[in-house]
């Protein structure tokens, strides 16, 4: 039986004041809209209402602080990936935001979209699969692979998250902060995300009526070495490799190591970074890091090209993003 789809009610919010009511209403806050048009198409995921909060300045904004740099969520991609400042101090997430989706989506899409997306899983986007999120109680992928889904925590959600942003901001060690009817909160940004094994369906700050206004990320330390790469299928990174490393003579002494696209939350790689430790700091290190996560992977057969992905992307990142050879 066909159902009929209604139009979703269109708010322009003048303030963020009336973009947080409005979101604790119910709204769906849009700025670029590029993954809203994806939602659009689904009867189980399509808004009610939505609260357009592109024309907020405020949140448009690269503000330096003492402490380190805030990235308002309504800068765009573009705008992010050609910024010299981040060139300067955070090459890697420079190259991040030019590695995501297309030149033309990079013009509208957003940081805070980028990283609030919904996944783009075959469960989740097809009409009539059953799937977790929308009350199935747990995910039917029977065994099948795409391109999109995980390698990692695939018992509860074979989806896997698609931002390309999220990864190295996390290795960086991003706070987040977001506004709401109840006020400002901040927290360190993989807490945006849900734990593992939870039936959340999209990332969350405390309530799903937050807006997410603002990424803060500090001063990089002397020593430290950045670095990300990806591979993308289409507009969508399938496989990435972040990561921030403390160096001394060489040896790596502290690492954090998140990979994209291959969970349903961005996964912090602890047997990468354990491998890592007291390593002389080279793509082939890193290589052997990657391949020591990959070990503990629930990958399904078919898989191996993702993680194939990885690895080549473990390559290349070093080199690209700080020269190390």
């Amino acid at each position: 039986m066909s159902r009929t789809r209604a139009y979703p009610e269109w708010h322009l919010a003048s303030s963020l004041a009336e973009a947080t009511w409005r979101a604790f209403q119910g709204a769906a806050v849009v700025a670029g809209g590029v993954d809203l048009g994806e939602r659009l198409g689904l009867v189980r995921r399509a808004p009610r209402s939505i609260v357009c909060i592109r024309g907020l300045a405020e949140l448009r904004r690269l503000d330096v602080r003492p402490d380190g740099l805030c990235i308002g969520t309504l800068v765009t991609l573009q705008e992010l990936a050609q910024s010299p400042l981040v060139l300067e101090r955070f090459p890697a997430l420079a190259r991040a935001a030019g590695l995501a989706a297309t030149p033309a989506v990079r013009e509208v899409a957003t940081v805070g979209g980028n990283l609030m997306q919904y996944p783009r899983c075959w469960q989740l986007r097809t009409e009539g699969r059953p799937c977790r999120r929308s009350g199935a109680g747990r995910c039917r992928s029977d065994g099948s692979w795409r391109a999109d889904g995980a390698l990692f925590d695939r018992r509860a959600c074979a989806s896997a998250h698609p931002s390309s942003l999220a990864p190295v901001l996390i290795a960086l060690g991003a706070r987040a902060e977001a506004h709401s009817v109840s006020g400002l909160v901040r927290v360190p940004l993989d807490r945006l995300y849900p734990p593992r094994r939870s039936s959340a369906g999209r990332p969350v700050c405390t309530t799903p009526a937050d807006i997410l206004t603002c990424i803060h990320l500090r001063w990089p330390a002397p020593g430290e070495v950045t670095f990300f790469d990806a591979r993308r299928t289409g507009d969508a990174v399938t496989a990435a490799v972040a990561g921030s490393v403390e160096v001394r003579d060489q040896v790596v002494e502290a690492a954090r190591i998140v990979l994209g696209g291959v969970a349903p939350s961005p996964w912090r790689a602890r047997a990468a970074e354990a491998r890592l430790l007291g390593a002389r700091l080279c793509p082939a290190a890193l290589r052997d890091a990657i391949h020591a996560e990959l070990a503990i992977a629930a990958a399904p057969a078919g898989s191996t090209a993702k993680a194939r992905d990885l690895q080549a992307a473990a390559l290349t990142a070093l080199r690209a993003g700080e020269g190390v050879s």
